[in-house]
Parts: C-alpha cells; structure tokens; sequence
C-alpha cells in the first residue's frame, strides 16, 4: 500500500481492511499473485463490483493505513483520527 503514499489521486493515503465474503461466491475469482508468494489478491472486474460488494458478509474493518509526506487530514475529524491513529 505504500505506492499510494506518492499519488495524488489516492490522497497520499493507502488504507488496508479487511472483511469477510460469501466463500461460495469467491469461486468465481482466481486468485493472483501480484509480488513475493505471500502477497495474493483477488481481481475483481468493475463491472462485477457491485454484486462483489453485495456478497460482502459483515462489517468492514480498517485494518492500516499508510500516509505520504503530501498527506492532509480530511475535514472529518473522526475520519481524520481514525486514519491517523492506525498509521503508527
């Protein structure tokens, strides 16, 4: 998550969650590696994000967060905290 640290478009901020998802439906994704044997990730197309999102099982938990040198707060100050206090 590192590499969002340096681009603007993802406010100089890498976030982790972590949640869980129906195991049925998961079968229809490959899993791909994307780095060392340790770092797996399921690639979902757009166009199926939204049923994705809909076999999502519970709550969403931020897990970490990553913050650049260009990172500024958002104006939501629980927000704000939050991110800040999972970045240590």
């Amino acid at each position: 998550m590192e590499w969002n640290t340096n681009d603007e478009a993802s406010g100089y901020c890498g976030i982790v969650t972590r949640f869980a998802v129906d195991t049925a439906f998961l079968q229809r994704y490959d899993i791909q590696n994307v780095g060392d044997g340790s770092h797996n990730e399921l690639w979902v197309p757009a166009e199926e994000l939204e049923m994705f999102n809909r076999h999502i099982e519970g709550k969403i938990e931020v897990v970490k967060t990553f913050l650049g040198e260009k990172y500024t707060a958002p104006e939501d100050v629980q927000l704000a905290e939050l991110i800040s206090s999972l970045s240590k």
